[in-house]
């Protein structure tokens, strides 16, 4: 750089693209994820939430307890092509429960995100997909395997 030039910083061209996250959180025990670059769709919940019913059905026949998931109201966890599923995955033992509209603080996975976003991942940008998903990914798995976590990424 000669006397009197201003430095410059290259900008990448585009910034990395926005990634959904749809997270699966049981305290103290297991963390379940899956990440896209782009918003959720309704099969990709259902196959979701298929697996889970699976799991839900193999744990009620070894120990006669239900299980309940938890949920904020996002319009894709509510939605009519949903909504026909729920009476299937309470047979397998899956039953949703919602918290109540607009009270983010019953939402305690938001303070899961929350961590990851301004904890795990404060400071930094990415100028591609790929390298902002593995950024996500090692944020997950070093927060939750550091907890003693079961971590399992869902691939879609």
């Amino acid at each position: 750089m000669k006397v009197g030039e201003q430095k410059q910083i290259k900008q990448p061209k585009k910034p990395a693209k926005r990634q959904s996250i749809l997270g699966i959180w049981e305290p103290n025990k297991d963390f379940k994820y899956a990440i896209i670059p782009r918003n959720f769709t309704s099969e990709e919940y259902v196959k979701l939430m298929e697996e889970e019913a699976r799991d839900a059905r193999k744990h009620f026949l070894a120990t006669g307890q239900p299980t309940f998931m938890i949920q904020d109201n996002a319009s894709i966890h509510k939605s009519k092509r949903i909504q026909k599923y729920w009476r299937l995955w309470a047979k397998q033992g899956l039953h949703m429960f919602f918290i109540a509209p607009h009270t983010p603080q019953q939402n305690l996975i938001e303070g899961e995100w929350r961590q990851l976003k301004y904890g795990e991942l404060r400071g930094r940008s990415y100028s591609e997909d790929a390298e902002l998903e593995k950024a996500l990914v090692a944020a997950i798995e070093n927060r939750y395997g550091k907890k003693g976590y079961s971590v399992k990424r869902y691939s879609l």
